[in-house]
């Protein structure tokens, strides 16, 4: 997620309208902070609605379904700021909020744009994740941007407005320090997620589960899923058999299709101290799955042998399930 750029396109996007608006309305000056401020809202309402306790309200806040109900909701107020009529200040909010979802395509594959009707991923990754690197890029857009918007606005000799200007210009500082304040607690989020990663291969299982715990507040930088993943794999290498199944299942039901975790469920359970009929009957769906979604995974037949294996030997040892071939690399947003 571009936390700068979209502060950036927000700005941009707010001192393109402007020039379109009434300048006799004292509202007028906190049009530019109010569309920067629906550049960040699907991120925004991410995190109200995960401190309200929905953990899974990134992918309703980042489909189009919000952006056009979103968007639809600010008109009113736009209109009031601006005078702008009905269309053009949906068209302005509809970039915002949606323009915010495109750039987050542009950095990540993995979003859910068509929710609720589809939960195909989507997205093409081409935007690089760093702090520098993305501040360089936005911002060098959004100063050439700046340089010909007031060249522009000087040749016609306009004059801002002046009513609550410092205020309002104040408000857009705000915004985009409190953006960097995200992006700085991500990226240490981002450290404690690798970290955990780290010392869960390495066997030292309490410390990961405390890095995980980290990891997991806000802001979060991981996968759905992926601090539950590392939860089951240290309980399961604690011998805390029923922890690490209710972590493991409940990573699953947030990412089905992720390669490791699958394997490690058919590993868990036709390794577990069961009868053979048990284990086959917990193992088979996830067996199943490795066999039919998972063909071009390089360790597909290797893993699906071993755990054929343990089926049929009988095998009543514990899973092993902290070798660093069963965990991914600390994934980005």
């Amino acid at each position: 997620m571009p936390v700068l750029g979209h502060a950036f396109a927000g700005l941009a996007i707010g001192m393109t309208a402007e020039r379109a608006q009434r300048k006799d309305r004292a509202a007028s000056s906190w049009f530019v902070p109010l569309v920067v401020t629906l550049s960040y809202l699907p991120d925004l309402s991410t995190h109200l609605l995960k401190l309200a306790g929905w953990n899974e309200a990134r992918v309703f806040s980042h489909s189009l379904l919000f952006a056009v109900a979103a968007s639809l909701a600010a008109v009113p107020l736009l209109r009031r700021m601006s005078g702008l009529s009905s269309a053009r200040a949906f068209l302005i909010a509809a970039a915002c909020v949606a323009g915010h979802d495109l750039l987050d395509l542009a950095q990540a594959s993995d979003r859910q744009l068509w929710w609720p009707f589809s939960a195909r991923r989507s997205g093409f990754a081409l935007l690089p994740t760093g702090s520098v690197s993305e501040t360089l890029i936005f911002g060098s857009a959004f100063a050439i941007f700046a340089l010909v918007h007031y060249l522009r606005r000087g040749s016609r000799q306009e004059t801002p407005p002046t009513n609550n200007r410092w205020p309002a210009r104040m408000m857009v500082l705000a915004l985009m320090l409190a953006a960097g304040a995200t992006q700085y607690a991500r990226s240490v989020r981002e450290s404690q997620f690798e970290n955990a990663h780290t010392l869960l291969e390495a066997g030292n299982y309490p410390a990961a589960l405390a890095y995980a715990d980290d990891a997991d507040k806000w802001p979060s930088v991981a996968k759905r899923g992926r601090t539950d993943y590392i939860r089951g794999a240290a309980y399961a290498g604690m011998g805390d058999a029923a922890r690490a199944e209710y972590y493991y299942l409940r990573s699953y039901e947030a990412e089905p299709g992720y390669f490791w975790l699958v394997v490690d469920l058919a590993d868990f359970y036709s390794s577990s101290p069961r009868s053979r009929v048990e284990r086959q009957r917990a193992a088979e769906p996830y067996l199943r799955q490795l066999r039919t979604e998972f063909t071009s995974q390089a360790q597909q037949s290797q893993v699906i042998s071993r755990i054929e294996r343990q089926l049929s030997a009988g095998s009543d040892q514990t899973p092993s399930l902290s070798s660093p071939k069963m965990l991914s690399p600390a994934p980005k947003k």
